[in-house]
């Protein structure tokens, strides 16, 4: 779906490839078979760094810390450009709001302390740890903006 929508914001053709997982995409990727391939940094990172593969830009607002001379896809000239992978703590509708706001706190916490901070970063990765609130508005933000590019592309599931 980033490369949906990388060709819709960047106005270019590209021939999707569909594969059965990452593995045999990132080996015919390395074997000069497939030009490009987007994926989590965190899977990539290595090879990045070892130099069997280039960078080209970052799909987040903010460089990444793992990787700073890597520009930003907004920065490299596509307005608005952003696919991140996220995760979130969910609970059942219904759990009592002290609960919820429990939980919340105690997994920003987590995720802001030294040590889970210090592996996150090493793998690519950013801390948020965000209120319901914030987490609830960046679902729906990101929920239209995932809808926009699958209508103009025609994406269908069979």
């Amino acid at each position: 779906m980033t490369g949906a929508y990388l060709a819709q914001a960047a106005k270019i053709n590209i021939v999707h490839v569909p594969y059965r997982g990452g593995p045999p995409a990132w080996k015919d990727v390395l074997g000069g078979h497939v030009t490009m391939m987007w994926d989590g940094l965190a899977t990539v990172l290595g090879q990045i760094r070892g130099g069997s593969l280039r960078a080209l830009a970052i799909a987040s607002r903010e460089r990444s810390p793992a990787l700073p001379e890597v520009p930003t896809a907004i920065e490299s000239g596509l307005a608005d450009f952003e696919s991140n992978t996220w995760y979130g703590a969910a609970v059942a509708s219904g759990t009592p709001d002290a609960q919820v706001r429990l939980l919340s706190n105690s997994v920003s916490r987590a995720v802001r302390g030294p040590d889970v901070l210090t592996l996150l970063t090493k793998a690519g990765a950013r801390a948020v740890g965000s209120s319901p609130e914030e987490l609830a508005a960046y679902i729906k933000a990101d929920t239209a903006r995932w809808k926009r590019v699958i209508d103009a592309a025609n994406i269908r599931v069979d």
